[in-house]
């Protein structure tokens, strides 16, 4: 940190210490091009934030869903996508924060509660999650867990763009909770 800014480089490692992401700061604000990798350490995508390009390692990475953004007027619009937000993550990083913070709730467990649970996430336009709401769910203790794991992951985006114009838009990440049998 330099004067309470993020500022340099930042590495995220998995439990055999092999780099899962690399992520550059100057004096608080995304820089360069960060790096994201596989649990094995080899090369899985990228995003310059120089020339606002993703590098994607497999073409299937790429996602032709749907977009909700807000309109100037406030209005949630849905429409095919132009340029949706992206998560600045490897799927690595997000694994290794379940498996240490992910914690089934007892009664989800005695009770033999499973499924997905589905969190929308508004992305504001400097690339934050603002706002965070059950999309889908799995069951009251299950919702609550979910809810809790996505905010605490803290997940940075690149903020959605509409005609070069970067707008609030909607996201989601799913948790998944099943029991081994």
């Amino acid at each position: 940190y330099k004067q309470g800014k993020k500022d340099s480089v930042w590495e995220f490692y998995n439990r055999n210490h092999v780099v899962i992401s690399r992520k550059r700061y100057h004096e608080g604000n995304r820089t360069g091009i960060w790096e994201f990798y596989k649990m094995t350490g080899e090369p899985d995508w990228s995003y310059d934030f120089n020339s606002g390009m993703a590098n994607y390692q497999e073409l299937s990475k790429i996602d032709s869903t749907k977009l909700y953004y807000q309109d100037e007027k406030g209005n949630w619009i849905h429409e095919n996508e132009k340029r949706g937000p992206i998560a600045l993550r490897s799927q690595a990083e997000w694994m290794v924060f379940l498996l240490f913070n992910l914690h089934y709730p007892d009664d989800a467990i005695n009770n033999n509660e499973q499924g997905d649970v589905a969190v929308s996430v508004t992305v504001d336009e400097n690339g934050n999650g603002i706002d965070f709401n059950i999309l889908r769910s799995a069951s009251s203790s299950l919702d609550a867990e979910g809810l809790r794991i996505v905010k605490g992951f803290q997940c940075e985006y690149v903020p959605a763009e509409i005609n070069g114009k970067k707008v609030k838009a909607k996201v989601i990440e799913m948790v998944r909770f099943k029991l081994d049998t």
